[in-house]
């Protein structure tokens, strides 16, 4: 027990440290921007940030994906853009979801307070989208991109290590299925996030519960799947989200997953991935989906997020909330009468999916459930499942 408060009095040490190396990251990263505005007025097309010499914020330098240096080089070249291709399989392809905005993402970048004050009008009422732990939530545009711009409230329940702590993962990782970080704003404590139109998978269950269909349920189980893998498997030290819940599940325009809200996630000691583990005195996270051993332990490890996506997925199959699903599960699955607790607003829901996703549920929530091996599985089922329905 002493050595778990020694080190959460080293973490919270380290928040001063950590708050005065932000400071010198964004203002390096303003001159730099600056810098390269004007090589762009001269016709200098390299509008990469340049981060060297600002990894004193131990924040990995933010490398172009293939898909930005592919269509640089397009640019460079003049040539004519390629013609896509068509592609079939599961929602979210090109022939059947295709996005609304298919321009390249822009690099992470430091906004200013004026510059957020003027696209939220001044931070007007009527641009508000959403509220919660962090602060409000406005919608805006910015350098002509639609954006969710989220604030840190005076009397929020999060705070100055949250913001940090979601800066500095978002900004240096890039995955399909993570939220996308554009930018941030110091002064204000803000982060910059692509605007997400269909919002969180919660919001969609409650008020939109047709629209998603068994099968568009069955693949953002898979997403949701694979983007805690993605965290699980980060290097060299891996990650676990913390606070997986639908709430923080994201939809886009193709109701693509987009994992959302990292202030409460940890990085893992070093070790094998099913032993690696962060010990806190601080129990954070949300009723019902927090798993017991964590709240009776402070250890995170990788099962955090297993029973959480265990939770997230008893709510999806059958609409309920979390606090006495579990016992609707298990009681359906011991009579063998699982298809009488399916979502009722969801039809023809085959039996054998119906299936998979409830066994992995409940083993997700068992205490001797997390086993990599078994968490492969269950991703590798249900993409196959996809596979042969075509989705």
């Amino acid at each position: 027990m002493k050595d778990e408060e020694e080190d959460d009095k080293t973490q919270r040490a380290g928040y001063k440290e950590r708050l005065q190396e932000m400071e010198i990251l964004c203002t390096a990263a303003r001159q730099i921007w600056k810098r390269n505005n004007n090589r762009r007025k001269r016709g200098n097309s390299n509008m990469d940030l340049d981060w060297r010499g600002m990894d004193s914020a131990n924040i990995e330098p933010l490398q172009p994906s293939d898909n930005n240096y592919k269509e640089k080089k397009r640019i460079e070249n003049s040539q004519p853009p390629p013609e896509p291709k068509p592609t079939t399989g599961r929602i979210g392809s090109t022939s059947q979801r295709p996005s609304a905005d298919t321009r390249v993402k822009p690099s992470f970048k430091p906004y200013s307070e004026e510059e957020i004050r003027d696209a939220t009008n001044n931070f007007r009422e009527s641009f508000i989208i959403g509220a919660g732990g962090y602060g409000a939530v406005y919608k805006c545009k910015l350098d002509d991109w639609d954006v969710a711009v989220k604030i840190l409230g005076e009397k929020s329940d999060q705070g100055l290590p949250e913001y940090i702590k979601e800066m500095g993962v978002l900004s240096r990782m890039r995955h399909e299925n993570l939220v996308h970080l554009m930018g941030t704003c110091f002064e204000l404590r803000a982060l910059i996030y692509e605007y997400i139109p269909n919002g969180s998978l919660e919001k969609c269950l409650e008020e939109r519960p047709t629209e998603l269909t068994w099968q568009l349920r069955t693949r953002i189980v898979y997403e949701i799947c694979k983007g805690i893998m993605y965290l699980h498997a980060k290097q060299p030290q891996a990650l676990v989200h913390g606070d997986l819940k639908p709430h923080n599940v994201l939809l886009d325009d193709g109701f693509r997953v987009k994992l959302a809200d990292f202030g409460l996630c940890r990085v893992l000691t070093q070790g094998q991935a099913s032993k690696a583990h962060h010990l806190t005195l601080t129990i954070s996270g949300s009723t019902g989906y927090m798993d017991p051993d964590y709240i009776a332990t402070g250890k995170v490890t990788p099962v955090v997020d297993v029973y959480a996506l265990g939770k997230t997925v008893m709510r999806v199959l059958t609409g309920q909330q979390p606090l006495d699903v579990f016992a609707q599960v298990h009681a359906a699955n011991k009579r063998g009468s699982l298809m009488k607790i399916v979502d009722p607003t969801v039809r023809d829901w085959p039996k054998n999916v119906v299936e998979v996703l409830a066994r992995f549920a409940l083993k997700s929530c068992k205490l001797d459930r997390y086993k990599p091996e078994f968490f492969k599985k269950f991703y590798s089922d249900i993409g196959k499942i996809l596979d042969d329905i075509g989705y």
